[in-house]
């Protein structure tokens, strides 16, 4: 291993929260990658599939990390992490600003799915058919952190589906039933 990708495993270790740390070799990368695709097939809410592009943007990184967090400690990059889009227009997102959703609630345009995700009525296309083309999209979120290492370039996170959750558990080794463990995915680049 590199020393750079030395470095930021290190890095990564030391995080609050890190539970294990991986680097993925391709084969691995690529098993990730197929359990996504398949995950993405599933409808969200009974709405829409989802487009996890964050996990796919850390996977075409020049190198990709797995990591297991506890998910209490873990200090995650700032939301939004989800929005329901249809083209390039946001059809539904997480608030998470008390006032924002007090206001949200007020409009018959909007329905709430749970306590901070809304969805705007107004912006669902009104043809049934194009609503298959709606996609809950897991937002690619830069990892700043990483960038401060020198030579690391455009760090982004990603959560992983329930299946490569599984997947990734398995391949570090880390067995558990506690539900406040969980994974995710950091790529970068090595200048």
């Amino acid at each position: 291993m590199e020393k750079r990708q030395k470095n930021v495993i290190t890095f990564l270790k030391r995080l609050k929260g890190t539970l294990a740390v991986k680097v993925l070799t391709e084969n691995q990368k690529n098993q990730i990658l197929e359990l996504e695709k398949r995950n993405e097939e599933k409808k969200y809410f009974e709405m829409c599939k989802t487009l996890n592009k964050a996990v796919r943007t850390a996977i075409e990184r020049d190198t990709t990390v797995a990591m297991v967090i506890k998910t209490s400690e873990f200090n995650y990059p700032p939301p939004p992490y989800m929005q329901m889009k249809y083209e390039d227009q946001i059809v539904g997102e997480f608030v998470y600003e008390e006032d924002e959703i007090r206001e949200l609630k007020k409009s018959k345009g909007n329905v709430f799915l749970g306590e901070n995700f809304v969805v705007y009525l107004t912006k669902i296309p009104k043809d049934v058919s194009a609503r298959e083309d709606m996609r809950m999209t897991h937002i690619v979120k830069p990892f700043k952190e990483l960038e401060k290492l020198d030579g690391i370039k455009h760090a982004v996170f990603g959560e992983p589906c329930n299946e490569c959750d599984n997947f990734i558990k398995n391949l570090l080794s880390v067995k558990t039933k506690d539900q406040t463990v969980g994974t995710c995915i950091i790529g970068f680049n090595v200048e």
